[in-house]
C-alpha cells in the first residue's frame, strides 16, 4: 500500500506551512566517495518511528522525509487534472521538433567543399562535376566575384540552369588547349580554350574564370553558344552562359 501526499504551494500555502515545510533541496548523488550532499536547514528531531540514518556525513538525521515525485502527470493523485503538465509537454514537444529539424539540416546538406584557390583547380573540378552530373558541386564552382551561385540564386532556377549546362558540356574527356590567359581590361578574369571530347563531336569553347572578392576562383562563363549540340553536329551561335 502506497500513500500519496498532495501539497499545493499556492492556494492553501499559508495553512499548510504550519504542518509541512516545502524546500528546494539539492538532490543526493548515489555514488559519492566521501561526502553525501543534503540540507539540514529547518529540520527537527526524527519522526515517532525513531528511524534515522547513521554514518553518512551531512545527511539529515532528523525529521520525516517525503519522496517528492517531480514528473509531470495529466492527473494529480487527488484525481484533479494538472494543467501545468500540458504546458510542459507542449514546450518539450516544440524543443524536440526544433532539434529534429536542426539535425535533419545538418545531415542533409553537408559541409560545402572549399573554393579552389587556383584557376587550374577550378577548371578541373568543374569538368569533373559536369561528367559526374553533380549539380550541387557545379553550383558551388559556378558564380561571380560575389561568390558561388549556390549561395545567392533561387534553388529551382539554379537547378534548371545547371541541368542545361551539364547537358551541353557533358563529355567523355576534355583537354585544355590554352590558358589561363589574361582578359584585357578585366584583371579579375582568366580565360581558357578547352576541347570537349564527345562520342559524335569534339568542340573547342572558351571558359572564363573569375576571382572572388573573398579569394578563390569560380567558373564565370561557359559560353554554351560555342559548345555545339550535345546530340548532333557542332553548330555555332549564342550569347554565353553567365550566372
Amino acid at each position: 500500500m502506497r500513500a500519496e501526499l498532495e501539497i499545493q504551494d499556492c492556494a492553501h500555502a499559508v495553512r499548510q506551512r504550519l504542518d509541512v515545510r516545502v524546500l528546494d533541496v539539492t538532490p543526493v548523488l548515489s555514488q559519492m566517495d566521501s561526502d553525501a550532499v543534503g540540507p539540514r536547514a529547518l529540520t527537527r528531531r526524527r519522526g515517532l518511528h525513531g528511524v534515522g540514518l547513521i554514518g553518512l556525513a551531512r545527511f539529515t538525521q532528523r525529521g520525516d522525509v517525503i519522496n517528492v515525485d517531480v514528473e509531470t502527470h495529466g492527473v494529480l493523485p487527488s484525481g484533479r487534472p494538472d494543467h501545468r503538465s500540458y504546458i510542459v509537454k507542449r514546450r518539450l514537444a516544440a524543443q524536440f521538433v526544433l532539434l529534429a529539424a536542426l539535425t535533419a539540416c545538418s545531415k542533409g546538406g553537408g559541409p560545402e567543399k572549399p573554393t579552389p584557390q587556383s584557376t587550374n583547380e577550378t577548371v578541373s573540378q568543374f569538368f569533373a562535376a559536369v561528367k559526374a552530373n553533380d549539380l550541387k558541386r557545379m553550383g558551388e564552382l559556378w558564380g561571380t566575384e560575389r561568390g558561388p551561385a549556390a549561395q545567392s540564386m533561387n534553388s529551382d532556377v539554379l537547378r534548371q540552369r545547371l541541368t542545361v549546362i551539364q547537358k551541353y558540356l557533358d563529355h567523355t574527356g576534355y583537354r585544355v588547349i590554352e590558358g589561363p590567359m589574361l582578359v584585357p581590361g578585366h584583371d579579375e578574369l582568366r580565360t581558357y580554350r578547352v576541347e570537349l571530347q564527345r562520342a559524335n563531336c569534339n568542340q573547342v569553347l572558351p571558359i572564363d574564370i573569375i576571382r572572388m572578392r573573398s579569394g578563390g576562383w569560380l567558373v564565370y562563363d561557359v559560353h554554351l553558344e560555342s559548345a555545339g549540340s550535345p546530340v548532333g553536329r557542332c553548330p555555332q551561335g549564342g550569347t554565353g552562359t553567365r550566372p
